[in-house]
C-alpha cells in the first residue's frame, strides 16, 4: 500500500445519483444511529457536503464509524463517495439556473446559460474537494520520477494542460497522443513513477488499461474524473474529482472540462507553493524561453 495506505475499493461501473431521494424513500424504514444520520442530512442537504465526517457525526450524535456504514448500506464505498455524490444531487436539486440551451435562445441568453453553468461547476468542485486526496496527489508529483499522463478525447486537453504546468516548473511530464504509444508508455513505468488518468466518465479503455499496466509494473496512480465508481477509479491509488452538472451542456463535456481545468489549477498551484524557489526558478526560465520565442517571430 502506497502513499499514506490508500485503499482502493472494488467498486462497480455504475454512476452514484440520487442519493437524497434515497435517503427519503428509507427514512421510515431506518432505525438507531442510520436513521439520526439520515435526518441530519435531511434537515440541511446543502451544507453537508461542505462537513468533515467527524463534523456530520457530532452533527447526528454518532460515531464517525457509524456515518461510514451509513454511506456503505446506501450503495457508497464510503463518506467521501457520498458526500460527492451529495453535492452532484444538491446541484441537480436546488440549483435550476443550469439550463439546457435552446434553438430558440438569443445570444445574450447562451451567454448567460453557459457562465451559469461554468460558475456552477466551479463551486460544486471546489466544496467536494477531499484535502487528504488533494495533499497525497501534491505529494506524489513532487515525489515522483516522472509524472505519465494519459487521456483520450475531449480529456487529452485538460491532460495537456497539466503537461504545460508540470514541465513550466521543471518537472519531468510524459504525454503522447497516439493510444498505442500510452499503453506502451505505461508498460514502461516504475515504482517511481506516477501514472495519471484523465478521464470525464472513466470508462476510456486505454486510459483505464494505462494505469492497470502501470500499477502492475508497482508506479502509483492518480485519477481525475466526474464519477466516483467507475473502472478508472478502480485501478487509482490517489482519486480527484469534479463535480457532476446537468444539461445538454455537461452531457458535451464542456462544463467537466471547466470543472477539471480547475483541479489542475489548483493542484499545479499546491505543488508549485510545496516546491518554493525551485519551481519559481523553473517557471522563470520557462516564461523567458518563451519570451524569446515570440521575439524571433511565429
Amino acid at each position: 500500500t502506497k502513499l499514506g495506505g490508500a485503499t482502493v475499493l472494488n467498486r462497480g461501473p455504475a454512476t452514484i445519483r440520487g442519493p437524497l431521494i434515497r435517503i427519503r424513500e428509507s427514512l421510515d424504514e431506518l432505525k438507531g444511529t442510520d436513521r439520526r444520520v439520515a435526518e441530519a442530512i435531511l434537515r440541511q442537504p446543502e451544507k453537508i457536503p461542505y462537513l468533515s465526517i467527524t463534523q456530520l457525526a457530532r452533527l447526528s450524535d454518532v460515531s464517525e464509524a457509524a456515518v461510514v456504514r451509513f454511506c456503505q448500506r446506501h450503495g457508497y464505498g464510503g463518506y467521501q463517495d457520498f458526500r460527492v455524490a451529495l453535492a452532484q444531487d444538491v446541484v441537480d436539486h436546488v440549483h435550476t439556473v443550469l439550463e439546457d440551451i435552446s434553438n430558440d435562445d438569443d445570444l445574450p441568453t447562451i451567454v448567460r446559460k453557459v457562465t451559469q453553468a461554468n460558475i456552477q461547476a466551479i463551486q460544486s468542485t471546489s466544496r467536494i474537494i477531499d484535502y487528504n486526496e488533494l495533499e497525497r496527489a501534491v505529494t506524489a508529483v513532487l515525489s515522483a520520477r516522472r509524472v505519465s499522463l494519459h487521456a483520450v478525447g475531449a480529456s487529452y486537453g485538460v491532460a495537456w494542460d497539466a503537461f504545460q504546468k508540470l514541465t513550466r516548473i521543471g518537472l519531468t511530464a510524459i504525454l503522447v497522443s497516439d493510444v498505442h504509444a500510452q499503453v506502451s508508455m505505461a508498460a514502461q513505468l516504475g515504482p517511481e513513477d506516477l501514472c495519471f488518468g484523465i478521464s470525464h466518465r472513466g470508462k476510456s479503455f486505454v486510459v483505464v488499461e494505462s494505469l492497470r499496466l502501470a500499477r502492475q509494473r508497482g508506479a502509483t496512480t492518480m485519477c481525475l474524473t466526474r464519477y466516483t465508481r467507475s473502472p478508472l477509479v478502480d485501478v487509482s491509488d490517489i482519486r480527484l474529482f469534479a463535480a457532476f452538472e446537468g444539461g445538454v451542456l455537461a452531457q458535451r463535456g464542456r462544463v467537466s472540462r471547466t470543472a477539471m481545468l480547475l483541479l489542475l489549477d489548483v493542484l499545479f498551484v499546491a505543488i508549485t507553493a510545496r516546491a518554493g524557489a525551485a519551481a519559481a526558478s523553473a517557471l522563470q526560465r520557462s516564461r523567458e524561453a518563451i519570451d524569446r520565442l515570440k521575439e524571433m517571430g511565429p
